[in-house]
């Protein structure tokens, strides 16, 4: 396994390397880091330093505040991410797809007012919390606001069935945000007992991602609970912000390094079809109708340990295996021999995007070609490899591939690919609020 494989490898698995100097640091899920990957890890540390350093811009650890350079915080540009999302904000006023929900249960005494005080200090230490969109001239600019509070809105929900609760939940994340007026971000407590609580986050996706969202809740109850103690710091931060990162990307990716990165995905892609035709019981309609559901099935553990061994027998990640066996049921279904598959990508290579707020998640494409004659152990070394290679070229936004590949567009038509594939591979990391019992909330 070369140093550029173990990268991609770890990236799915959750893991983060950065560089720090000469050190190699390392964020990782509990239990991910197996007696393995710490061998691969050392073996290949010196490579991995290097590969980082170049991908920072070949200088080690990136100061992304050099390249905020001269721009007032009146006047921002957004990343490549943020810049498709107002224009797509700016194509469907009030369109809710991009609100991004996390709640938890609390039960215990909570205090409301230390609880408001923490989400003023939360909107303090974060500048994309206090961030608005607006046009200037036919750009985008960003601006972020001196002070914006983060208002906690009280919900009586004493003795609401669940169905009435749902309902509310489900009302309350679908309510429109305005990008050029804000709050981008919105809370909601629903007091359901003396001592029970749903804490219910929403935030534009244009602000945040999943990681994100939820290193949000956890900064929240490490916050509240300064301010149950008294030492809550009202004070700004000044390290790199998310306007920095916007600047750093699009000082770096042009040039020479945008050329290298089209060059593969171009050749990666030539002659694919940019449309998944797959049967279906209604006719596709002309518009969207966002009117889509969840469906839920839980594998037994003997199954999952099954699939981890067949994995590792091919040499192969969870992810990679299953991964293509959705490429063969794909085929299965379609008949198509050759798709093409989206995949997030947290997009975090810089050590001072680990813990910051803002959007970064990036969509790689995967291209799988089958054949009725195609052995499933052949296929997991066609997607493995392609998957490999793809995550070590990621660096490429989304929105500059499709704008390189330029398909037709269809209003019903997600560009490029129709289909994602994602596994959400981290434990859930609840919040621990000071003297509160932190539960769970699906919405």
């Amino acid at each position: 396994m070369t140093a550029i494989e173990l990268l991609a490898l770890l990236n799915q698995q959750g893991v983060v390397l950065s560089v720090d100097g000469a050190n190699l640091r390392i964020s990782a899920p509990s239990g991910s880091l197996t007696d393995d990957i710490r061998a691969k890890l050392q073996a290949h540390k010196a490579e991995l330093i290097d590969l980082l350093a170049d991908s920072a811009t070949g200088s080690g650890v990136v100061d992304l505040r050099d390249y905020a350079g001269p721009l007032p915080r009146e006047a921002v540009p957004l990343s490549f991410a943020q810049e498709r999302l107002w224009f797509i904000d700016e194509l469907e006023p009030g369109n809710t797809q991009y609100n991004l929900p996390s709640a938890v249960s609390l039960a215990g005494e909570l205090d409301v007012e230390a609880l408001r005080r923490a989400l003023d200090a939360l909107a303090l230490r974060h500048e994309c919390l206090r961030t608005v969109f607006a046009r200037a001239g036919r750009e985008p600019r960003a601006r972020v606001l001196t002070t914006m509070s983060c208002p906690l809105v009280m919900h009586d929900a004493a003795g609401w069935p669940a169905d009435e609760l749902r309902a509310a939940l489900t009302r309350l994340c679908n309510e429109p945000f305005s990008l050029g007026s804000g709050p981008l971000l919105r809370i909601h407590l629903l007091r359901q007992e003396p001592s029970r609580h749903l804490l219910l986050l929403i935030v534009h996706h244009i602000i945040s991602d999943g990681v994100s969202l939820g290193r949000l809740l956890q900064e929240l109850a490490d916050l509240y609970r300064q301010a149950l103690d008294g030492n809550l710091s009202t004070a700004a931060a000044t390290t790199p912000q998310y306007a920095d990162f916007a600047a750093w990307q699009r000082a770096t990716l042009r040039a020479a390094e945008l050329e290298r990165l089209q060059r593969y995905w171009r050749d990666q892609l030539a002659g694919a079809p940019l449309r998944l035709d797959l049967p279906t019981d209604y006719p596709r309609p002309a518009a969207p109708s966002y009117r889509g559901d969840w469906c839920h099935e839980q594998l037994p553990a003997a199954t999952l340990a099954a699939l981890r061994s067949l994995a590792r027998a091919h040499d192969a990640t969870l992810y990679t295996l299953l991964l293509t066996a959705f490429a063969a049921l794909l085929f299965r279904y379609s008949r198509q021999a050759d798709l093409l598959i989206g995949s997030p990508v947290a997009g975090r290579q810089l050590s001072a995007t680990e813990t910051m707020q803002g959007l970064f998640v990036n969509s790689v494409v995967i291209r799988a070609q089958i054949e009725p004659s195609t052995r499933f152990a052949d296929l997991l070394g066609q997607v493995t490899r392609t998957t490999l290679d793809a995550l070590s070229h990621q660096s490429l936004p989304f929105e500059k591939l499709v704008e390189m590949l330029a398909p037709d567009r269809e209003p019903a038509m997600a560009p490029v690919f129709q289909v994602l594939f994602n596994m959400q591979n981290r434990e859930a990391e609840l919040p621990e609020f000071a003297g509160l019992t932190a539960a769970p909330v699906v919405v």
